[in-house]
């Protein structure tokens, strides 16, 4: 595989397959239907790069059987899975130490995305406020393009915002060869 094509970390994905088990029976049936996305991920050596194509064509397999509100919950349950894995779990468990609050973690969401995506376009992040920040993807490829990943990695970045203390979340994104997402919150 060419290093310029986009992908992503079998790590991550993992995490996303293994929270197919939290959607029930629909999880289940996703599962059999679609062996050929989940298989070579549950396959691959947790630091292999796979085609960021199998993690866009689960996602879309997800939100078709599911709907929008189990396909955000589902996102949140895997981000929360990969916050405690070994590429994300030490950034997540100093800002933890650190007290730090939900706007500490969605910045570093730039070295998170240099941890699981490569290929895949850069983020950036221009606004960091209590309550709100902004993160910028920009030059994107194709499969991030579509709607359903521009949803899902909104949610992402809602999962990381709830996961770190977050409460009454809102966030949209735009959409584009630079995509911005905005997350507000409040804490409680």
């Amino acid at each position: 595989m060419s290093d310029t094509s986009p992908q992503m970390r079998a790590s991550h994905m993992r995490a996303n397959v293994a929270s197919l088990s939290m959607l029930g029976a629909d999880g289940e049936r996703i599962r059999r239907d679609h062996p050929d996305l989940v298989k070579p991920v549950e396959r691959a050596l947790r630091v292999s790069w796979l085609p960021l194509r199998l993690n866009a064509e689960l996602i879309e397999a997800v939100e078709a059987r599911c709907g929008d509100e189990l396909t955000r919950a589902w996102v949140h349950a895997s981000i929360g899975s990969s916050m405690k894995g070994t590429l994300l779990g030490p950034i997540v468990d100093g800002l933890v130490r650190l007290g730090l609050g939900p706007q500490h973690g969605l910045s570093r969401c730039q070295q998170g995305w240099n941890l699981l995506y490569r290929a895949s376009g850069r983020l950036v992040c221009p606004v960091v406020e209590r309550g709100h920040t902004q993160l910028v993807l920009k030059d994107t490829p194709p499969p991030i393009r579509t709607p359903s990943y521009l949803r899902a990695l909104q949610y992402a970045f809602e999962g990381v915002a709830l996961h770190l203390g977050a409460q009454a979340i809102a966030s949209d994104h735009s959409a584009g060869e630079t995509v911005e997402f905005n997350v507000r919150w409040r804490v409680d």
